[in-house]
């Protein structure tokens, strides 16, 4: 899992710069330059409309299956999406570092993995994951976007999908990962963990939130339409109390389909422990397909789709 950061405003330009991976953590002082510093990406809304050179690559990568395992690409078709990255986005990368001046140690490099993809000939599609990676000496830190790749006959469009609001003085970092497809009329869902966490030791006392949330993309309307958190890790540091404290849950998630495998609930039962101590009260969350609003709303709440901010 990566970790994720969040600094107030007021912390960007007196604290530290922190970057986790694994077991690893990568700390840098330094002093936010406002419109030419971010500590993660921007969550990016565009489109792009890929030219026919950029369309005939993907086509044939697609056709072929040629994707490397765990969805590495060819790097000639790594770098035509690179390319097609919007101007805000691809800046975003180079200023995760810029704090940091031309210090040889220090870099940042994009990436592109395949998570997922479908289709023939006449109609594809995709979702990718974008990678930026940052490196200072031997310590390592990334943060990814997600896109649809969709492709007709006609043309090819990439549209990415922000993963939260944006915000330009937040660090939060995310790493997705593909888990499985359902069927949906007219196309399918894809359903992916998007993994985060939140850790800002110079700055909150040692505190920190971390969790996996279950995101659903409608491929055919290229648009989220279930999301929230079915696991959680959260650490709590306390100078004057015996012991910090760390409450981890885990969600029991099921699906119920209809008679056409098109998923119409999804349930998650939810359970934590203290400090290794169970916690009583389970909590169940159902959520059932909205035919009016073709989203999924939470049983028993306004008709509404359910994101992140809603809980």
């Amino acid at each position: 899992m990566c970790y994720v950061l969040k600094l107030s405003a007021a912390d960007l330009f007196t604290c530290c710069r922190t970057f986790f991976w694994g077991p690893h953590f990568l700390l840098a002082f330094a002093v936010a330059t406002a419109g030419h510093s971010r500590l993660n990406l921007p969550q990016e809304t565009a489109q792009v409309i890929l030219n026919s050179a950029a369309k005939a690559e993907l086509d044939s990568v697609l056709e072929s299956g040629s994707a490397l395992a765990e969805g590495q690409l060819p790097a000639r078709v790594t770098q035509v999406l690179i390319e097609s990255l919007p101007a805000r986005l691809r800046n975003g990368c180079k200023e995760m570092i810029s704090d940091f001046g031309a210090n040889p140690a220090v870099s940042s490099a994009w990436s592109a993995r395949l998570l997922h993809a479908e289709g023939d000939s006449a109609d594809r599609s995709a979702l990718v994951s974008f990678r930026c990676t940052v490196h200072i000496a031997d310590l390592t830190g990334y943060d990814e976007r997600p896109a649809l790749l969709l492709s007709t006959k006609q043309a090819t469009i990439l549209k990415f999908l922000p993963l939260d609001p944006d915000c330009t003085n937040c660090s939060d970092l995310y790493h997705l990962r593909y888990n499985q497809r359902f069927e949906a009329a007219g196309g399918y869902l894809a359903e992916l963990d998007v993994e985060h966490s939140t850790s800002n030791p110079c700055c909150d006392g040692g505190d920190r939130r971390g969790g996996t949330r279950l995101l659903l993309i409608s491929v055919l309307e290229g648009a989220s339409v279930l999301d929230f958190e079915k696991a959680t890790d959260d650490y709590s540091h306390d100078d004057e109390a015996p012991e910090d404290v760390e409450t981890v849950c885990k969600s029991e998630v099921s699906y119920g389909r209809d008679a056409n495998r098109h998923l119409q609930a999804v349930t998650a039962r939810m359970s934590c422990t203290q400090n290794g101590n169970f916690v009583p009260q389970i909590v169940t969350r159902r959520f059932e397909w909205n035919l009016v609003n073709q989203r999924f709303q939470e049983h028993g709440s306004s008709a509404k789709h359910t994101t992140l901010r809603d809980h």
